[in-house]
């Protein structure tokens, strides 16, 4: 505003209008009405009570609530312009607000039917220059004539573009202004309910771009960002508010968020199953079922047939190891070496389970290693010595004496040793002298 003394000063609300005429009833035109119901609704009704916030500014401030400035609205306008072919450059003259109240000025001066006063209040002049037009001229006390001049408008709207609220790819922002920023769901929800969004591609079909993506998909506007740069969505190159930018057709998100749905990560199921996450992940690659790195965790996750897949084989695993251990793991339990056991499983002393696991290691029964087991502890009832030779084994167990004190008897004299580098035995005939001295 221009002060007193000359300077001029920027407000963002004024206590007086631009002159005098300025001061005027106006019928608002049926598809602006339109336009204003629909911003009045996103922008400053209560959702939850309906109730509307008659001091808000009807064009709301981007960066501070119920303030607002030329600098947004005249680079916007500038790049829809530029967006539509009516820059300076297509034109050969700049396109401004100013021209466009000149363009509607221009065709309600040569509609037919609407007096030549009406025109000139309507936009905002007096009725004439001399004093009859300024002084004594006042409005319509009906506003009839107003309403002609709004009804031609609104055919003027019909038969050119059909309505003002021309759908758009640009979705709702608020700015810095955190008052709005809240607000920003319900103002796209209303924009979107009344088809002021364009989607782009196929009305059934349509392209999302990173915020849609995150909002179809729940996750995070960084991770729909990556999404479509490291290839996870396939992605089009297509003009989005006059630039070049990624987006992914909503068909192809949605199938992504099918293919997520029936995907289990590894180590859930790892925990599912109660074991170790190395121990299914080699199960999985020895089985080689088909993994894939999730796109948001990065862990590896895996399709419901192949987490059944997994879940079978780890029961038979299970059951395996209940009924069968492994041949070493007999030998430990027999006091045996392991080629012994391998050789008295090949002789049919011990049995051989005809399943293994991911070791590939052989696994002998439980049943028969108990078998075993409990023969080899029982030992013979009579020390048998008509063989002319026996094992130390055989001695301890008869008599009861440890390994120690038949060996002291060995090195004494009492006990013969059989001379060679095999296992420990005595003469039969040291034994029958060395039992009869005992008696």
């Amino acid at each position: 505003m221009r002060r007193l003394d000359g300077t001029i000063e920027a407000v963002t609300r004024t206590g007086q209008l631009k002159t005098a005429a300025a001061h005027r009833a106006l019928v608002i035109p049926g598809h602006m009405l339109a336009v204003l119901r629909v911003a009045i609704e996103a922008f400053h009704t209560d959702a939850d009570s309906g109730d509307v916030r008659p001091e808000a500014r009807v064009i709301l401030g981007l960066r501070v609530a119920d303030q607002g400035g030329q600098l947004a609205f005249r680079q916007a306008f500038a790049k829809a312009a530029a967006a539509e072919g009516l820059s300076s450059t297509d034109l050969g003259f700049r396109v401004s607000p100013h021209l466009l109240r000149k363009s509607i000025a221009t065709d309600i001066a040569w509609h037919q039917g609407i007096h030549d006063t009406v025109r000139r209040r309507f936009m905002g002049h007096r009725a004439a220059d001399d004093v009859y037009g300024r002084i004594y001229t006042l409005d319509h006390p009906e506003l009839a004539p107003m309403v002609d001049v709004a009804a031609a408008i609104d055919a003027m709207v019909d038969d050119t573009i059909g309505s003002l609220l021309v759908p758009t790819t640009k979705r709702v922002q608020a700015a810095g202004s955190w008052s709005h920023r809240r607000r920003m769901a319900q103002a796209q929800a209303v924009v979107d309910a009344v088809g002021w969004t364009d989607e782009g591609g196929e009305r059934d079909d349509p392209l999302c771009d990173t915020v849609r993506v995150a909002s179809e998909l729940r996750i995070a506007v960084t991770s729909a960002r990556r999404w479509l740069r490291d290839g996870t969505l396939p992605t089009i190159t297509a003009t989005v508010r006059g630039r070049q930018r990624r987006v992914v057709l909503l068909s192809a998100v949605w199938a992504l968020r099918d293919r997520l749905a029936n995907r289990t990560l590894l180590p859930d199921l790892a925990i599912d199953l109660g074991v170790r996450y190395h121990e299914l992940y080699q199960l999985a690659r020895r089985l080689d079922v088909p993994m894939e790195l999730h796109p948001t965790s990065r862990q590896i996750e895996i399709t419901g047939e192949t987490a059944q897949v997994l879940r079978a084989e780890h029961e038979r695993v299970t059951g395996l190891h209940a009924r069968s251990m492994k041949l070493a793991a007999a030998a430990r339990e027999l006091g045996l070496a392991v080629s012994t056991v391998g050789l008295m499983a090949k002789r049919g002393d011990l049995t051989l389970d005809a399943e293994t696991d991911s070791s590939g290691a052989r696994f002998i029964t439980r049943a028969s290693v108990t078998r075993v087991s409990r023969a080899r502890s029982d030992g013979p009832t009579h020390l048998r010595i008509d063989t002319g030779i026996v094992p130390l084994a055989d001695v301890i167990r008869f008599t009861g004496r440890s390994r120690t004190e038949l060996l002291d008897l060995v090195r004494a004299g009492v006990l013969e040793q059989v001379p060679g580098r095999g296992r420990c035995q005595l003469t039969a005939e040291s034994l029958r002298a060395w039992i009869a001295g005992s008696a």
